[in-house]
């Protein structure tokens, strides 16, 4: 090889090299907020979510939860309804530090959808724990096999069962207010389900929310969060509301969202206990679980008497079963001894008080008798120090059960 094909040579592998390196360092250099991703060291945001390098103060989706936040509830930061139940995910979270689970499965409501039943045992995914309801129980709802045109529009429902918790023949995925029996899906009443209160026409715009609802937006501004606005004197003026949005229901969770909405998350009382009807109480806004008469799940029992002051007897409505549990120290209670007093149970066992006193009486010792509860006497000993009542007497004392003046004061 001569000295032109040696320069050839190394000038072709001295290209080969550059290019190598400069593709590695383009693949080492951290994408820019848009681009795929798999890892968030590609990043430059150190963020990589639902694929996308995002910068984490941002709401790509629009849905009212930063991006930051979505990738800590693994929602998807690219569309505002992870689950696709037509609920929007800063509605079905309702608190980001404690997202709203209502049936404590483990996987928040913004992941499970509100609208599909799984496995058809007539409790929407949403509501259905696994671990807490049984197979085939019965849920006050109605629900059939999704109908056709629901899986022409999405396969993935096949097999499965679609809820229409208000009966009115839309299934609640497609139903622009699954709780309304007067308002169908999109095309339902002349293309116009959503159909406003008289009023409110002249304030607001509405569109259907497949799964949610009829949204309202004001046609006029608002600084308000989450205010109203009402047509008064031909035109739209504001109505505050207070931030909370109290409902005034006090088994419901009232939170203002995103500035924009009130939503009101119910109260869910369960148990997981087929003898008991769970419920909210209205009043407190506390769950109560109280005995379920339909059942016969308790057996009346009557505990005997252990012959123990100190025990209370326990029925076990399920079983009928007595346990005997200990009341509380410092009862008072009898031993059964009578020349105590003050008798007091202590861990369950009734404990003697205080000795009863006998009376003092001179040159007598009294003591109780444990057969009688009495106080006896019996003669002090000989040479006791008594006291006659004599003035002039000194040094008195008892024999056999009297006592003599001593000296006379004046000898």
């Amino acid at each position: 090889m001569n000295g032109l094909s040696r320069t050839i040579l190394w000038g072709a592998l001295c290209l080969a090299l550059f290019a190598v390196v400069s593709a590695c360092a383009d693949e080492a250099k951290p994408r820019p907020n848009g681009e795929l991703c798999e890892a968030a060291g590609q990043c430059v945001s150190n963020l990589c979510h639902s694929s996308t390098c995002l910068d984490p103060a941002a709401d790509d989706d629009g849905d009212g939860l930063i991006n930051e936040v979505e990738f800590a509830l693994d929602t998807d930061a690219t569309s505002p309804d992870s689950d696709g139940d037509g609920i929007p995910d800063y509605t079905e979270v309702v608190n980001p530090i404690d997202p709203a689970d209502q049936d404590g499965d483990g996987i928040i409501d913004a992941l499970e959808s509100a609208h599909i039943d799984g496995d058809c045992n007539q409790l929407s995914d949403q509501y259905d724990n696994p671990d807490v309801v049984e197979e085939g129980e019965v849920a006050d709802s109605y629900e059939t096999t999704c109908p056709e045109e629901i899986v022409a529009k999405f396969p993935d429902l096949a097999d499965k069962c679609c809820p229409d918790a208000d009966q009115d023949g839309y299934s609640d995925i497609v139903d622009c207010d699954p709780n309304n029996p007067s308002i169908g899906d999109q095309e339902s009443n002349g293309n116009n389900p959503c159909v406003l209160d008289e009023g409110k026409a002249g304030c607001y715009n509405t569109t259907c929310v497949p799964g949610y609802k009829c949204v309202e937006e004001l046609k006029c501004s608002s600084d308000e969060p989450c205010g109203t606005a009402a047509y008064v004197d031909e035109s739209c003026q504001e109505v505050p509301a207070d931030q909370n949005c109290d409902d005034d229901n006090a088994c419901t969770v009232d939170t203002c969202v995103n500035d924009q909405e009130c939503f009101h998350l119910e109260v869910v009382c369960k148990d997981g206990e087929d003898c008991t009807v769970d419920s909210c109480n209205p009043d407190t806004g506390e769950c109560e679980f109280n005995e379920n008469e339909a059942l016969d799940c308790f057996v009346e029992c009557e505990c005997p008497d252990d012959g123990n002051p100190c025990t209370t007897g326990v029925c076990d409505p399920e079983t009928g079963d007595c346990e005997y549990e200990h009341v509380a120290d410092e009862t008072p209670c009898e031993d059964e001894k009578l020349c105590t007093t003050g008798d007091t149970c202590q861990e369950g066992v009734c404990t003697a008080g205080a000795e009863i006193e006998c009376e003092a009486v001179q040159c007598e010792v009294g003591s109780c008798d444990r057969e009688t509860g009495e106080c006896e006497y019996e003669h002090a000993p000989d040479l006791t120090p008594c006291d006659d009542g004599e003035l002039c007497t000194i040094e008195d004392l008892c024999l056999e059960g009297d006592c003599l003046g001593g000296d006379s004061a004046e000898s």
